[in-house]
């Protein structure tokens, strides 16, 4: 009696860890189908759906999830947001912006007197014109130089007046200065002549 309990008992466990074993493969097996399945959903949405569509979900009698993109009965629909893209921006082919080159004058003269020229006047005043080229930036100034030494202050102006020149020969030129101070050009040296006329007094008769 013992024995044929054993017996029965053993095999009542054999069957139910036979059942169990064959509930876990079934389990295994449903479950590598949704893993499929979800993986052909997937391909299925980006490559045969639009980019924004309807997706049905639902669960089977024995647990395993389905998807589809017909309605079903008992289905839960679950939308899919527009697949976002990007596009790299295009590579610009400009030129690349050059540096404007640094800004310098090209040239100043003292044109008047004129070189070697020869003034006239009992007072001793001599009028010097000045010509620079372009014109006279903000911040710079001229300074007319006079016998190798500056004389008056600096200005923006053109046109320079000195007196009190004595008869002989004279030198004149004009330098260009920054706002420091600095010279930044210099014109050629122009040589010119005084003359004064004296009045000689004739005797009464």
């Amino acid at each position: 009696m013992n024995l044929n309990f054993t017996i029965a008992f053993n095999m009542k466990k054999c069957r139910a860890e036979s059942s169990r074993a064959q509930r876990g493969s079934s389990l295994i097996w449903h479950l590598g189908n949704a893993r499929r399945s979800l993986a052909a959903l997937g391909m299925t949405i980006a490559l045969g759906l639009p980019a924004y569509a309807d997706v049905y979900k639902w669960v089977d009698s024995q647990g395993v999830t389905h998807f589809s993109d017909t309605p079903h009965v008992g289905a839960e629909p679950i939308t899919i947001q527009p697949i976002q893209s990007y596009s790299p921006a295009p590579i610009s082919k400009e030129a690349p912006v050059k540096e404007a080159p640094a800004f310098s004058y090209e040239s100043v003269t003292v044109t008047s007197p004129e070189d070697k020229a020869t003034v006239r006047n009992n007072q001793g005043f001599v009028p010097v014109m000045v010509a620079i080229k372009p014109e006279l930036q903000k911040g710079d100034t001229l300074q007319l130089i006079y016998d190798d030494k500056p004389i008056g202050e600096p200005q923006t102006s053109l046109g320079f007046m000195i007196n009190n020149i004595n008869r002989g020969a004279h030198t004149l030129a004009v330098q260009v200065m920054d706002a420091s101070g600095k010279v930044i050009l210099k014109s050629d040296v122009v040589t010119f002549f005084m003359h004064k006329a004296y009045i000689v007094n004739q005797p009464r008769p």
